[in-house]
């Protein structure tokens, strides 16, 4: 035997095992080192492979930075921007860049920050929740970056929720000095869109009244929520004008943000639902059905899931000239970030590894193609519209895509 073994071997086992802990930590550090720039690369190419980002808000969106910009030059006398707290970032955003780089790149550096952001916070969230799992999250996440609250074009709202998203990973179960430190985050999401902050204060609530809780406890916190949410549902249905129904049961998942353009959606839309539902299956067999029920994440789900169900999908506030839709479609996507925080807990197998990536490669596939067609359209249009003379009046109505709820 050489000396080299007979030190090892007279060396107490966790510090013989120190130096192996040591390798497997630097190569966890240089693969998240590539990781980072590689998902970042890959997540921002849909912002790019097209001559025009097809999302249904983004033209009103640029038409007011330029209106704003216009306005502020003096170009407009007679015009004013109305002063606002909320809702308003990427618009803010959208305009300095337009007046610098102009429309098209001010459209392509805003909503690539914005999918960034989102993509970043939703991974930091699921990772702080359930531990690191690329193969799990990342295809999860890519999907849900470019689901239907993309491509509606909500982009206040998809900022804010990133925005969220980053607040909840940094304060999840630390202490209070964190939520302090990370507050910022929240008021700077409250600008882009108060819906998601409202919900993030909510998460953040049930989360410390439920820790260092018994079961019993954290079961009657549960059941307060619920509660909670019946009363709110009985206070927006008796005093405002609402739209609600029973079809909102299929928004329990969030899966249906990836239904957007065709009916082959349903694939991608089926493949990810399979995938999801053999880690609920692993993560009960694994864990007994008790302590996934009683998890935080699986509680935090079920609270959004009676949210998604019972909450009127249409509000109508009287002080506002418009309806505030789509209630039902964000509080989707929240389900499905809180789905996969609760599944990212088990690793897949092999064969969901390739379900999930050819999942992937489906729906990016799909939403391409999708996109060819309406530039096609856009390119047709533009064409017919350069043959007329100037100052016409000009109606255009093209055929229907389906962008549904």
């Amino acid at each position: 035997m050489n000396l080299g073994s007979k030190l090892k071997t007279c060396l107490p086992e966790d510090e013989a095992s120190r130096p192996q802990v040591k390798r497997n930590s630097d190569q966890a550090a240089r693969l998240t080192w590539i990781a980072i720039p590689l998902f970042s690369a890959v997540l921002l190419i849909p912002c790019f492979w097209q001559s025009r980002i097809q999302s249904a808000d983004l033209g009103s969106h640029i038409y007011n930075a330029w209106l704003a910009a216009q306005i502020h030059s003096g170009a407009l006398p007679g015009l004013w921007i109305s002063p606002r707290s909320n809702n308003i970032l990427f618009d803010v955003l959208l305009e300095w860049l337009f007046v610098r780089v102009g429309p098209d790149w001010a459209q392509r550096i805003a909503v690539s920050a914005c999918v960034l952001t989102f993509g970043w916070g939703a991974l930091q969230f699921i990772f702080r929740v359930a531990g690191r799992n690329w193969w799990f999250a990342a295809p999860c996440v890519a999907m849900l970056a470019y689901g239907y609250i993309f491509r509606i074009g909500f982009f206040n709202f998809y900022l804010s929720m990133g925005l969220c998203l980053w607040f909840l990973a940094i304060i999840w179960e630390r202490p209070w000095k964190f939520k302090l430190w990370a507050a910022p985050l929240l008021m700077i999401a409250w600008v882009a869109h108060p819906f998601p902050v409202i919900w993030t204060v909510g998460i953040a609530a049930f989360v410390t009244f439920t820790k260092f809780r018994s079961e019993r406890g954290r079961v009657f916190f549960w059941t307060i929520g619920f509660f909670l949410i019946i009363f709110l549902r009985y206070i927006v249905t008796h005093r405002y004008r609402y739209e609600w129904s029973l079809q909102q049961a299929f928004f329990v998942t969030g899966a249906t943000q990836l239904s957007m353009f065709t009916r082959a959606d349903a694939f991608p839309l089926a493949g990810l639902l399979f995938v999801w539902l053999r880690q609920l299956w692993r993560l009960i067999t694994r864990r007994g059905m008790r302590e996934v029920v009683f998890s935080l994440p699986f509680q935090l789900w079920s609270l959004n899931a009676a949210a998604v169900f019972l909450i009127p999908n249409q509000l109508m506030f009287p002080q506002f000239g418009r309806q505030f839709g789509y209630i039902t479609t964000r509080l989707s996507l929240e389900a499905a970030l809180l789905i996969c925080a609760l599944l990212a807990a088990v690793h897949l197998t092999n064969a969901d590894k390739t379900i999930l990536v050819v999942t992937a490669a489906l729906f990016f596939g799909i939403s391409y193609h999708s996109e060819l067609q309406l530039n096609h359209l856009e390119n047709s249009m533009d064409l017919d519209i350069q043959s007329l003379p100037a100052m016409q009046r000009v109606i255009a109505q093209g055929p229907a895509q389906s962008l549904r709820w």
